[in-house]
């Protein structure tokens, strides 16, 4: 089973080729820069993995909670590529793509993104050889996060916005001893596509037209300030 899969949740990009055993990941911070360098990242990995994008059996994609700008160039992107190339579609979600990369974990793992005005994305897996959700993927405030971490003894904390919010939950989360580990804030397209594989196998597939980023709420732009004319 030949695997395109493509994470862009965050100010990385990452993609990834798996083909059986043979795994090839090209991952990179590139804020705002994801539409710009998507297509020559694809063409990077198709090629040191030697196969062509035809060959490709399965295309997975990281579909959020996170930037709502990279994760709209994911699903655009994967729309393009199945209307020219008709493949199957895998989605992953970011949190727990992201969490899974620490597994097998001897305590529970939480990962974190910046939803801004007060509240995060975040998400809550178990001890064990994989994550199993606690708490599934959510758009909650600070304050009701940390409270949910500090039911543990013991959490590591993990995902692009990890560091920044370490100290406001250690603040609330009490005795719990928060563990930020190595390589916490870059995803991996090669998780992705593990788990990927194991959705495919049970054909948990998505229709293009049916691919939507996971907001988890509406997106509201703001206004532009006007600049005052001297």
């Amino acid at each position: 089973m030949k695997i395109l899969a493509i994470d862009t949740s965050t100010d990385f990009l990452s993609v990834a080729v798996r083909n059986g055993e043979t795994i090839f990941e090209l991952t990179a911070f590139v804020p705002k820069r994801h539409s710009e360098l998507l297509d020559e990242f694809l063409k990077i990995a198709l090629e040191k993995s030697n196969i062509s994008a035809s060959d490709v059996d399965i295309i997975a994609l990281a579909i959020g909670p996170g930037s709502y700008t990279g994760l709209r160039v994911g699903v655009a992107f994967v729309q393009g590529f199945c209307s020219v190339f008709e493949k199957k579609i895998v989605i992953v979600d970011s949190l727990y793509a992201m969490a899974s990369k620490f597994y097998p974990s001897e305590i529970p793992v939480a990962s974190v993104y910046d939803a801004r005005a007060g509240h995060i994305y975040g998400a809550i897996f178990g001890a064990g050889k994989t994550p199993e959700p606690i708490m599934q993927s959510s758009r909650i405030k600070l304050d009701e996060f940390a409270k949910k971490i500090s039911s543990h003894k013991k959490i590591l904390l993990v995902g692009f916005d990890a560091k920044k919010f370490a100290d406001d939950l250690q603040k609330i989360a009490g005795e719990t001893e928060i563990i930020i580990p190595r390589d916490f804030r870059r995803p991996s397209a090669s998780v992705v596509s593990a788990i990927a594989e194991a959705k495919a196998q049970i054909g948990d597939f998505v229709a293009p037209e049916n691919l939507e980023p996971k907001y988890l709420h509406n997106f509201v732009p703001g206004k532009r300030k006007r600049k005052k004319l001297l």
